[in-house]
Parts: C-alpha cells; sequence; structure tokens
C-alpha cells in the first residue's frame, strides 16, 4: 500500500531527489522515471506534482535560490546595523553555495554555466526589492540622495552579475571588486 503524504512533504522528496540524480547523471541523461526510480515511487506520482522534469529543475532552482537570498535578506533586515554594516557583512553568493554541496555540484559542474546563471537571476530577483526597500527607507531619512532608489538597487543587484559570470577574474577577486564598487558609490550618495 502506498504511502500518503501531505502534498508539501512529497513534493520536497521529489526535489531533492531529482537534485541527487541530476547531479549523479547530469540533467540532460535524467529522466522522470529516474527521478521515480530512485524514490521507489511511480512516474506518475511524479507527474502528479510536476508537469515535467524541466519544472521539476525550476522549483528546485526556485528552493535553492530561496535558500540563498533568504541568508542575505536576513543581513538586509538587520535592524542594528546601518547600511555600510549591512553591504560589506551580507554573505555573497558563492560562500554561501558552498555550504550545499548537492546544489553546488549540479550548478558549478561542467556545462552548468546557463542553470547557474538561470540561478543567479533567481536569486537578484528575489533580493532585490529588499535592497530597494533598503535605499528607499535611507533617502526618506535623509541618509542617502537619490531620485530613483529602484533603479539603484536594480543596478546594484543585478549589476553584480557581469563580474560574477566573468571567468578572468578568480573567486574572492570578485566580491572585492563588487564590494569596493558598492562602497565607492555609497560614498557619493551619502549625505
Amino acid at each position: 500500500m502506498r504511502e500518503v503524504k501531505p502534498v508539501e512533504v512529497r513534493k520536497q522528496e521529489i526535489l531533492h531527489a531529482a537534485i541527487k540524480v541530476f547531479k549523479e547523471k547530469g540533467y540532460d541523461k535524467t529522466s522522470i522515471s529516474d527521478i521515480a526510480t530512485s524514490l521507489k515511487i511511480s512516474q506518475g506520482l511524479c507527474y502528479r506534482y510536476f508537469k515535467s522534469k524541466e519544472e521539476i529543475f525550476e522549483s528546485a532552482v526556485d528552493v535553492y535560490a530561496g535558500y540563498i537570498a533568504d541568508k542575505m535578506i536576513e543581513v538586509l533586515c538587520n535592524p542594528k546595523m546601518n547600511l555600510l554594516e549591512k553591504i560589506i557583512y551580507i554573505p555573497n553568493f558563492s560562500d554561501i553555495e558552498k555550504e550545499n554541496k548537492e546544489y553546488y555540484d549540479i550548478f558549478h559542474g561542467q556545462g552548468a554555466d546557463s542553470f547557474h546563471d538561470r540561478l543567479s537571476l533567481n536569486i537578484c530577483k528575489k533580493v532585490c526589492p529588499h535592497v530597494q526597500r533598503l535605499l528607499t527607507e535611507e533617502c526618506e531619512k535623509g541618509q542617502l540622495r537619490l531620485k530613483d532608489p529602484k533603479t539603484a538597487a536594480s543596478f546594484m543587484v543585478f549589476g553584480q552579475l557581469g563580474i560574477l559570470i566573468d571567468k578572468e577574474i578568480e573567486g574572492e577577486k570578485k566580491n572585492i571588486k563588487i564590494m569596493e564598487f558598492i562602497k565607492s558609490v555609497l560614498e557619493e550618495i551619502t549625505l
């Protein structure tokens, strides 16, 4: 007899199993059947929760992006830090990514550039509204002079991607370049 589980529990099981199979076989060589087999469930049960392998992967990207973004947002929402401290102490993508080996291997493995780019964009989409809120609050308090906090937030968040995907810049040097640039911008707009 099949074990009936709550919808969210079953979906998380499928996502977790899919990540393991994607890691072992690669995304292109993985099928819904492979994911179902790894869980010892029917393919039909997988299709009950997800329409396709692509939807499973997109859901996994969203969950992982949420995990990374939440760690960044936690710092951005810390009321005990000023703006500069938040910028300095916000964890960077790569450090947080390394905390979850299974996901890290999928998004940083050979041929995973497009997957990593999708992950990075998803993280930016989740973080950007919080940066916008923070910049808006600082403007309202008279701490910053910005005509358009929304554009500034978008530039500060999404603008990092050019450096993060640049293969000619070594790991930690990317983060240093980003932080130096953001600090210099903040120095110019801080009252």
